[in-house]
């Protein structure tokens, strides 16, 4: 087997990444596996020496495909020689929209053919969908695509959104039907699909397709274990990461319209943020807000955990489900989540089980305001999620949806 994306499983330091991780172990108890890491235009992903011996050693890695660029077609040239090479792709971009992100090249499928050929692969399994059409291997082999989060609800959600400006939503619209036609013709082209929630399967069209959820991530040599409680604690916590723009965008959202609230009422509680990406005009707003502490990216999330009284996934765009919101309650915290956040997770973890949903910045701040007075109130909700996500989010039955769906494909 083949699994590509864009998304490398180690360092495993992000919830795409655990994924793909995941993925990778799944398909490794079935059988043997080769991995191809697809980069795209430098600055937005890369390995260094010491990642790229890792995942060579650890996980199969076969080869790096650096990905076309929005310019890099023979109708750029011109743009090319005229301008500096990230505007040309800023520029064509912008022009053609997010369809440019399905397109190949005739190279990338004739080095895909040539893949298949030498390594004699019966099957590819891939992470996005826009990774698999752009990678030349799409419609060579029997494909298992792991859509995750749907491409079109990504727009959509924008356009759901209440926070999305009127004079952004024609723009957010042309988006959303530029990705329509390309996306839907990759997944016809698909011979199995994973969605990571029951929702999603009436927004995809496949021969087969399976609810592939989400689960709080732990490595090969450990388990999902909760913290003790730190009843003395008066810190809110985030993880994540902000090159994530729902993650930002969430994040600032609960700073501007819902932390001030909880401080004029909690005068002493903190809001610890914890993830890379954020940029300097950014961290410079936030830092002026109090009570607001940036830790940045942690390699040791326990240690934020360990200190946090709850957290908070205040999301209102996206696509799939948080994984944030399992990993903090397998660390042994209760949610505070926005409605947005929740999707997905309605049927297993209602309001009350291991989270508090709130529709409103208002009701954020009053559920925020309750579990920092009330340490028996917030233990009680951890508790209860913890359960959850240890009986109901596993390895193993995330393994069984990937055998079964592999053994599905192998009996056609």
């Amino acid at each position: 087997m083949l699994l590509i994306t864009p998304a490398p499983p180690l360092p495993a330091t992000s919830g795409n990444r655990q994924r793909t991780d995941l993925l990778w172990r799944a398909l490794r108890r079935l059988g043997a596996v080769d991995l191809i890491v697809t980069l795209g235009p430098p600055g937005y992903s890369k390995l260094d020496p010491e990642q790229e011996r890792q995942l060579i050693e650890e996980r199969g890695l076969k080869q790096i495909v650096q990905l076309p660029r929005p310019a890099d077609g023979p109708s750029w040239s011109l743009a090319r020689r005229l301008l500096p090479r990230k505007l040309a792709n800023q520029v064509a971009s912008q022009l053609l929209g997010p369809g440019w992100m399905y397109c190949t090249t005739p190279a990338l499928v004739d080095r895909a053919r040539q893949l298949i050929a030498e390594n004699d692969y019966d099957l590819v399994v891939a992470r996005y969908a826009h990774s698999i059409a752009r990678s030349g291997f799409l419609g060579l082999v029997p494909t298992l695509l792991d859509i995750d989060d749907v491409d079109t609800q990504i727009y959509q959600s924008r356009l759901d959104s209440p926070e999305t400006p009127r004079w952004k939503r024609p723009l957010v619209k042309r988006r959303l039907r530029q990705v329509q036609r390309p996306f839907e013709q990759v997944l016809s082209q698909c011979s199995h699909l994973f969605v990571a929630k029951d929702a999603d399967r009436q927004l995809v069209a496949g021969p087969a397709i399976s609810v592939l959820p989400n689960i709080a991530y732990a490595s090969e040599e450990a388990a999902v274990e909760a913290l003790p409680p730190n009843n003395a604690s008066r810190r809110i916590l985030f993880v994540g990461s902000f090159g994530h723009a729902p993650n930002l965008n969430g994040v600032d959202y609960f700073i501007e319209r819902v932390w001030p609230q909880i401080r004029r009422r909690v005068p002493d509680c903190e809001l610890e943020l914890v993830g890379g990406g954020i940029t300097t005009e950014v961290l410079q707003r936030w830092r002026r807000k109090a009570g607001v502490v940036i830790t940045g990216f942690a390699d040791n999330l326990a240690d934020a955990y360990s200190r946090a009284a709850f957290c908070v996934a205040p999301l209102l765009t996206g696509a799939g489900t948080n994984i944030k919101v399992l990993e903090s309650l397998g660390f042994g915290r209760a949610v505070v989540v926005t409605s947005k956040a929740h999707q997905g997770f309605e049927a297993t973890l209602p309001h009350g089980t291991g989270v508090l949903v709130s529709a409103t910045a208002e009701s954020m701040c009053e559920y925020c305001v309750s579990l920092l007075e009330s340490t028996s109130q917030r233990n009680e909700i951890a508790a209860a999620g913890y359960e959850v996500v240890k009986q109901r989010y596993t390895f193993d039955q995330f393994a069984t949806v990937v055998a079964n769906a592999i053994n599905a494909l192998a009996g056609q």
